[in-house]
């Protein structure tokens, strides 16, 4: 069976060459990577396609893959900071 990588090459020995991230198992690891709830990451992969899913009935996720997804849409890699309305410059 042939595979084409990213590089173009179509054979089955270059598909060997083929790097992928590190993997995420578990909602809270992806969650972390995120720096997000485990709810929004449910959220993120109903809603707008967050590259995470289910194997063997636990959450895993390629971290390379969630980086290009978290830049194409934009997502925060930092938690936004609470700032008190009472403690705004007035």
């Amino acid at each position: 069976m042939a595979f084409t990588t990213t590089d173009g090459d179509i054979s089955g020995a270059s598909a060997m060459r083929v790097e992928h991230g590190r993997m995420l198992y578990g909602l809270r690891e992806i969650a972390a990577a995120l720096h997000c709830s485990e709810k929004s990451v449910l959220r993120y992969v109903a809603q707008y396609g967050l590259p995470a899913g289910k194997i063997g009935g636990r959450w895993c996720a390629d971290e390379a893959r969630l980086r290009e997804w978290q830049r194409a849409h934009l997502v925060s890699s930092a938690p936004v900071p609470f700032v008190r309305s009472d403690r705004l410059p007035r």
